[in-house]
């Protein structure tokens, strides 16, 4: 059984950071008061608690990103759908003053197909985005379509969800050709 954690376990791991690091400081300046004759000493010590602490953060962070990729720490993922849809609002209504955000766009491209994310209203506006889209993005995203359309005509079962897809993928693929 999987075990999610809670944000408060990546504070956890956070504040242990933080505290090795505070610690490596308080010797780093002790070290500085010493005598010029333990200088090199002092200077590999503190090397070397450098050194440690990197390893230590370095460490944990590789251990959060395997957890993550396990699926037993979720990430909060809440902004980039708020910022993503606000983006693409603001590129409908106030044309003059929105300014391109390539990871806003990436993050509408990626779930455009999920209708928990991307209702089918904001899916509108995002049609009218994908019109004005130019480049290898454009090309991408035409050629995900008719994957999609492609995987769902392949397919033998299909259920509302796949259908919806099937949707969305042919009215992308009609506006972009």
């Amino acid at each position: 059984m999987k075990v999610k954690r809670k944000r408060s376990d990546h504070k956890e791991l956070e504040e242990r950071i933080l505290e090795k690091a505070k610690h490596y400081v308080k010797e780093k300046d002790v070290e500085e008061e010493s005598d010029d004759d333990d200088d090199k000493s002092d200077k590999r010590k503190a090397t070397d608690e450098h050194l440690k602490v990197k390893r230590e953060k370095n460490r944990l962070k590789k251990l959060r990103k395997r957890q993550v990729k396990r699926g037993e720490v979720e990430l909060p993922t809440g902004q980039g759908k708020e910022l993503a849809l606000q983006y693409l609002k603001l590129w409908r209504d106030y044309n003059d003053i929105w300014k391109f955000q390539k990871i806003r766009q990436n993050w509408l491209l990626k779930h455009m197909y999920e209708t928990k994310k991307i209702s089918d209203s904001d899916f509108e506006i995002l049609l009218q985005y994908l019109a004005s889209m130019q480049g290898a993005a454009r090309d991408r995203t035409l050629q995900e379509a008719e994957d999609r359309i492609k995987k769902y005509d392949d397919a033998s079962n299909t259920d509302g969800k796949d259908a919806q897809i099937y949707g969305r993928a042919r009215r992308i693929v009609q506006l972009l050709v």
